[in-house]
């Protein structure tokens, strides 16, 4: 394996419920925060986020984020969708925003600006959570399950393959 080999962790269904668990678990263990609203960062932290909305019967809200490499400044960027997909208004305390993991960190840190830009949410109000933080990340969430650090061989991150991107747990048959 080369240095730029990225090595793939495909998370079974029960591991990942695991991870949900644990982070549920650690929310309810706070003194000092109380989840009243969730925003679910789609897509990867639509799972979590819906299963703590149930959890806390706070609401749901929706974002839609992508990070993409911006070829003209060789930085990642982040897209929004236009609005916040909810059917509920939008609490303004106890804010949890949810995704599954901090790569490089910036979508969790561009969401949380974009909020209080957008809506005129108090950055004090909010905090972030995710199953996986990477060490590279450039924010660290409030909560996180699982700190992850490079492969002491390679000096690679994890690719982690989640079960909703592995279609052989979902179809019959793989498509061709």
């Amino acid at each position: 394996m080369t240095e730029t080999e990225v090595i793939k962790v495909c998370v079974s269904l029960n591991d990942y419920a695991d991870l949900v668990r644990q982070l549920a678990t650690l929310l309810y263990q706070q003194q000092n925060f109380q989840v009243q609203q969730v925003v679910a960062v789609a897509r990867g932290g639509l799972f979590p986020a819906e299963v703590i909305s149930r959890c806390f019967g706070a609401p749901m809200a929706t974002i839609s984020a992508g990070s993409y490499p911006d070829v003209a400044t060789r930085q990642e960027r982040v897209i929004f969708s236009r609005d916040l997909t909810t059917s509920k208004p939008l609490v303004r305390t106890g804010i949890l925003v949810v995704d599954e993991l901090t790569e490089s960190g910036l979508t969790l840190q561009e969401t949380v600006s974009w909020l209080v830009a957008w809506y005129g949410l108090s950055r004090d109000e909010i905090r972030t959570a995710v199953l996986w933080h990477k060490t590279k990340s450039c924010h660290t969430p409030d909560f996180y399950v699982e700190l992850v650090g490079p492969d002491p061989t390679t000096g690679s991150f994890p690719w982690f393959v989640t079960p909703q991107e592995q279609s052989n747990l979902w179809l019959p048959t793989p498509r061709p």
